[in-house]
């Protein structure tokens, strides 16, 4: 009788895990539009503007509707993961974008840029559009 509990237990805490990755990755897709970028210190970054980003059921990642990278659901977290090259295709830094917060009108993500000359924590802030 306790084995039939523990598999009933198992079946429904891995049901649960399920459905929070399906119901977050449900949230994401759709085109947001991006507020700002600010620091660690809370600083606003410089971002060309406007910036739509859409996020779509396939794993790809749009700005300004052209195909930019790919997002993905890793362990717990979504992650978008940025590489930054320059105007010879050398690269910049890598960037992976994780959400910080995440309901059906704002998404906020949290980055770690990691370049050469150091390490730059920034928050990404966006407003669902569609």
């Amino acid at each position: 009788m306790k084995r039939i509990l523990f598999v009933a237990l198992c079946i429904i805490v891995l049901g649960a895990l399920t459905s929070c990755e399906k119901e977050q990755t449900a949230n994401l897709i759709g085109k947001w539009e991006l507020q700002s970028v600010q620091d660690e210190s809370g600083n606003e970054v410089i971002w060309k503007s406007p910036s739509i980003w859409e996020f779509t059921k396939d794993n790809k990642v749009y700005v300004n509707e052209e195909y930019y990278t790919k997002w993905s659901y890793g362990e717990k977290d979504i992650v978008v993961e940025i590489t930054v090259t320059d105007a010879y295709g050398e690269i910049l830094y890598t960037d992976y974008l994780r959400v910080d917060k995440l309901t059906s009108q704002m998404l906020v993500l949290s980055s770690d840029i990691r370049s050469s000359s150091g390490d730059y924590p920034c928050k990404w802030i966006f407003k669902r559009i569609r």
